[in-house]
């Protein structure tokens, strides 16, 4: 499985349904031209649009403006990309929902630049690709899908499978269109009717034009919805995990929890499904996470600043009067476009610096302060990796950790912690401040209009604090800060040496919610040529990195 992935955010455009059919069939036509200068048309399958039927597009529209009255569009799931015109319908019908497509894509010399035409026009959605057979790769999803398009393979099992698959991430309340539901397409109304047979349709209409033939076959298309059952069920519960010789509730993403008594489910400002009353919010979804990625990114490309709060969090630290001279090989995960090491450095001296930022690159391009905007940390030996710390390595060892203001950034805390705990050296440093949310139960406050809920997903309780500080020395702590109570929060600051303790931990492993090939990631990295190997550990067995050195 190989995902492409953008950045994501909301468009600023909005339509009525009148309006969005000119705007669509416009870039409708620039796309088929842009295609078609890589391909004939008869070379180009899977087009809802051929330049004369318009049916069928407005049909989708008008089911899309119906829905979305009554309910959010948030996730868009589509079998088969293709040319990318479903993909672009789809995307202009709706003011922020994120894209993903699943597509063999063994047709590139016209896809390739379909694409990057989609992406493109959008350029602040969050569009993702899943390459490969989607009878394979869409079992593997673990997302849900409020808008689900069904265009794949038209023949033998495949139709079939497609709309089972789908069937199982469907959103409680979603639209299901599919498209050649028609007799010419024999595979496909087996799957229809497998459908109905199974009680898995809450309802479905086909739509069959008379006379309207494409490529001698007689177009069709079903608009309908999944009827959603339980994922799972209450005689499965409890279920726990084990994390520093603790148990802790599953990660809600995993499909249990500890502390209900019942399924919750998640809305666009309710993470109740993610959400445990003991611990709070450990892991989110790799759609929720990248929805708040995007927020990030939006809030620093606006900013000049060059710090983020730097100096409330270096006050709150004492000004890190407690730590050492010098801080040997150093990391920081969650670097931000800005680091917390600057400050530190400030005062202090480092051997090597290793910083760990998922957007990095885009904080090289679009952040114009970005402290690592040339790939360095002034000069010190410096290792970059653009991944989530989820996702790397715990083979190197570091005399110092920071870590600062991150956990409510990830998407699993818990895999967070455990390898920032295994990164570090025994007697080696942990620098660590988080908010802590004790109050928190899930939910925006007000919906619809918290900025807060947007940004953070992950909203740990003082439990899991308490739990990582018993790991280690006290070398320094506060949970009363002049920081916290400006922003009306709990939280603690933390400075402390590794133990050498042995500690059991067994945690489900969460979907990698970065691009990923064959099962290895490809990471573009800079690293200074005195700390190749630094990153080739990091790195050893779990990604393919490209390292530019300097």
């Amino acid at each position: 499985m190989r995902k492409d992935i953008t950045q994501s955010g909301t468009d600023k455009s909005s339509f009525n349904e009148t309006g969005i059919a000119d705007t669509l069939f416009n870039m409708l036509n620039n796309l088929d031209a842009a295609i078609r200068r890589k391909a004939p048309e008869r070379k180009i399958y899977g087009n809802i649009y051929s330049g004369k039927g318009r049916m069928q597009i407005l049909s989708y529209i008008s089911a899309i403006r119906e829905f979305s009255t009554k309910y959010p569009i948030r996730t868009i799931c589509e079998i088969g990309f293709a040319g990318g015109h479903s993909a672009t319908l789809f995307l202009l019908s709706t003011t922020s929902a994120n894209y993903t497509g699943f597509d063999m894509w063994d047709q590139s010399v016209y896809e390739d630049t379909a694409i990057d035409w989609v992406r493109k026009q959008f350029h602040l959605r969050q569009i993702t690709l899943i390459k490969g057979d989607s009878t394979k790769t869409v079992p593997q999803f673990k997302g849900t899908c409020d808008l689900i398009h069904i265009d794949g393979a038209h023949h033998a099992h495949f139709p079939q499978t497609d709309m089972k698959n789908m069937a199982r991430v469907a959103s409680e309340n979603n639209l299901l269109l599919m498209d050649d539901c028609s007799k010419s397409w024999p595979a496909v109304l087996k799957g229809v009717d497998y459908l109905k047979k199974n009680d898995l349709l809450h309802d479905i209409k086909m739509n069959v034009p008379e006379g309207w033939i494409y490529r001698g076959a007689q177009k069709g298309w079903c608009i309908g919805s999944y009827k959603v059952k339980a994922k799972y069920s209450v005689s499965e519960l409890p279920k726990s995990i084990t994390f520093l010789d603790k148990t802790f509730c599953t990660p809600a993403w995993h499909g249990e929890h500890c502390d209900i008594h019942s399924p919750k489910m998640c809305s666009e400002w309710n993470d109740e499904c993610y959400y445990s009353n003991t611990t709070g919010t450990l892991s989110v979804s790799c759609e929720r996470w990248h929805g708040a990625q995007s927020v990030e990114q939006i809030t620093w490309d606006r900013r000049e600043t060059a710090t983020d709060r730097n100096e409330a969090h270096a006050k709150s630290f004492g000004y890190y009067k407690s730590l050492p001279e010098n801080l040997g090989n150093m990391i920081e995960i969650g670097a931000g476009p800005f680091t917390q090491s600057q400050t530190i450095l400030q005062d202090k001296t480092a051997s090597s610096i290793t910083l760990i930022e998922p957007m990095a690159f885009h904080y090289m391009t679009h952040v114009k302060k970005c402290f690592y905007k040339n790939g360095a940390f002034k000069n010190l030996p410096t290792t970059l990796l653009a991944i989530p710390a989820e996702e790397i390595n715990n083979t190197r060892k570091f005399d110092s950790l920071v870590m600062i203001n991150v956990i409510e950034h990830v998407y699993d805390a818990l895999s967070i912690l455990n390898s920032a705990i295994n990164l570090i050296k025994e007697n080696g440093l942990f620098i660590w401040h988080e908010r802590l949310w004790d109050n928190y139960r899930g939910m925006a406050t007000p919906p619809g209009n918290d900025r807060e809920f947007q940004l953070h997903p992950i909203r740990i309780k003082t439990v899991i604090a308490k739990h990582i500080i018993s790991m280690f020395e006290e070398v320094y702590v506060s949970w009363d800060t002049e920081e916290l109570r400006r922003l009306k929060n709990q939280g603690v600051y933390f400075i402390g040496r590794r133990r050498n303790m042995a500690a059991k931990t067994n945690i489900p492993q969460h979907m990698p919610c970065f691009e990923q090939n064959k099962g290895k990631q490809t990471v573009i990295v800079f690293v200074s040529n005195d700390n190749s190997s630094l990153a080739e550990n990091l790195l050893k067995g779990l990604m393919t990195p490209l390292i530019l050195k300097q």
